[in-house]
């Protein structure tokens, strides 16, 4: 996606509801519903939520509807053994009741929003239901008698600030040998080996830090070849909290003729394509403690950390690399006195059928000799046989293999539009993140809101505006010769946008 470009994510889910308590007690009408065509005809899913509660929640007070939760009151030992039945004749009966009230919701809707489609239904956990339908009309379903609430769709893109929590890293903070967060893994060396880290990132920050002897180091090994960086550019890769940055590059394709200098093309630093990986994972595992982070900038912000935020931080940067590149990290580590190296990548294509026979794993399996702990990330592709690891150092026993958690979290940021030719409904936007530091939250070029499919309109109205239009869908009139995804469709969108020459996207 371009620099001008900022995909909006609109952040959701919720709920819609109806308090009618006997069946076939009452009918939802929507003749007192005023709908206006909204002025986004674009559509997405929402979810709507009904008033009574799930089966999973019920407790009762319905006539002729015995409870169904399994939290209503009951002895310990009642409790430990009473789980939830959904094929019981109480959850059957109040079931049917749910999907009653679910289809005069759904007959209510069509008289607001006659092309509108329910794409799902809930009852167990969440009563409700997933309706395609626009903007507009969600606005008019949420006026409905008995609705609790209309949230659109959200794709959740978790952030960090759970999985601490997860794994009891907080626990261990407050242990008296710790002696709290910013403690924890002082003095402790954490080798990172991946696609570089940047010293001058918050998370990296140094205060409090004193370097080890001997230490920043800062190289770039090209083969057998070691160069070193110069001063300046040790004192911008690292810091006293990040005292090792090397870059290691294959010597098949650098230039080391008389003269060449490879290390104006290659640095430590987290760059290109998949740069920040290496950065993100070496914060995960000992990132500064950072307050004020994306979240919730009306009260501060959140408060970051990685599990370690008192352990130094040492980067190996692969720039092309092969096994010879990683061995060459590898002892290049262990030298640096490491005490815990992370890998957090591999492939298949390793031999995955003598893993302990795998360069890679006798370099580690030496490592561990040496008293390094290693750590390595489980593969990508879940339970998919021997994909489910992505290499052969992920399967000895010196190498520790862990699999990833997660939590869904979602967070919303607005952007504010400047322009008074907005309507009400336009000036506010959510928007994809907010800039670390620097929180952007107003639109201050003209905004103009159409149809990005529409190349005409765009062309006439588009040029040099802020483009506000929803990204879902795809355009029947493509300027890419292959048809998309209705998942990448905003690739058209974008393009369409581009060559109008619009000034950013919304």
């Amino acid at each position: 996606m371009s620099g001008t470009s900022v995909r909006f994510l609109s952040s959701v889910i919720a709920a819609v509801a109806i308090l009618f308590g006997f069946a076939g007690a009452s009918v939802i009408g929507a003749s007192d519903i005023d709908f206006v065509p909204g002025i986004d005809s674009g559509t997405t899913r929402y979810i709507v939520q009904l008033d009574d509660a799930p089966i999973a929640a019920y407790r009762g007070g319905m006539p002729g509807l015995d409870a169904t939760s399994p939290t209503i009151e009951r002895s310990d030992a009642e409790r430990d053994a009473y789980r939830l039945d959904v094929a019981s004749p109480a959850a059957i009966r109040y079931a049917a009741h749910l999907d009653a009230r679910q289809a005069e919701v759904e007959t209510a809707i069509a008289r607001i929003a006659p092309e509108a489609r329910t794409t799902d239904r809930f009852r167990v956990a969440f009563n409700g239901i997933a309706v395609r339908m626009s903007p507009a009309e969600a606005a008019a379903v949420a006026r409905l008698p008995g609705v609790k609430g209309v949230t659109r769709q959200t794709r959740f893109e978790p952030l960090m600030d759970a999985s601490l929590q997860i794994i009891g890293a907080d626990v261990v903070w407050d242990h008296p040998r710790i002696g709290g967060r910013a403690e924890m893994g002082r003095g402790t060396r954490i080798a990172i080996i991946d696609s570089g880290i940047t010293a001058g990132h918050p998370m990296f920050d140094d205060t409090g830090f004193t370097a080890p002897p001997g230490f920043p180091r800062a190289t770039l090994r090209v083969g057998s070849r070691n160069f070193d960086y110069s001063p300046e550019d040790v004192a911008r890769f690292t810091n006293a909290k990040v005292i090792v940055a090397r870059a290691y590059a294959n010597p098949e394709g650098v230039d080391l003729s008389e003269g060449a200098d490879p290390r104006e093309a290659f640095t430590p630093l987290a760059d290109g394509f998949g740069g920040f990986h290496g950065a993100h994972v070496a914060g995960i595992a000992a990132g500064s403690t950072v307050s004020g982070a994306p979240g919730n900038p009306g009260t501060g912000g959140l408060s970051l950390s990685g599990v370690a935020p008192g352990a130094h931080v040492m980067s190996y940067k692969f720039t092309d690399a092969y096994t010879p590149e990683i061995l060459a990290m590898i002892d290049d580590a262990v030298a640096d006195g490491a005490d815990v190296i992370n890998a957090s990548w591999g492939t298949s294509a390793m031999n995955v059928l003598k893993a302990e026979h795998h360069p890679v794993s006798q370099a580690f399996k030496a490592a561990h000799a040496a008293g390094v702990v290693v750590v390595a990330a489980a593969g990508n592709s879940g339970q998919n046989g021997e994909a489910t690891l992505g290499g052969p150092h992920q399967m000895i026993d010196e190498v520790i293999t862990v699999a990833n958690s997660r939590t869904g979290r979602s967070f919303e940021y607005r952007l504010t539009a400047s322009d008074d030719g907005l309507t009400d409904t336009l000036k506010s936007h959510p928007a994809v993140y907010e800039a670390f530091g620097t929180p952007f939250d107003v639109i201050e070029k003209q905004a103009y809101h159409t149809d990005m499919c529409n190349l005409l309109e765009l062309g006439l109205r588009g040029r040099t505006r802020v483009i506000i239009s929803p990204f879902e869908g795809t355009c029947e009139d493509s300027l890419i010769p292959i048809p998309l995804p209705e998942a990448f469709g905003w690739v058209t969108k974008l393009l369409n946008a581009a060559t109008v020459r619009a000034e950013s996207v919304v």
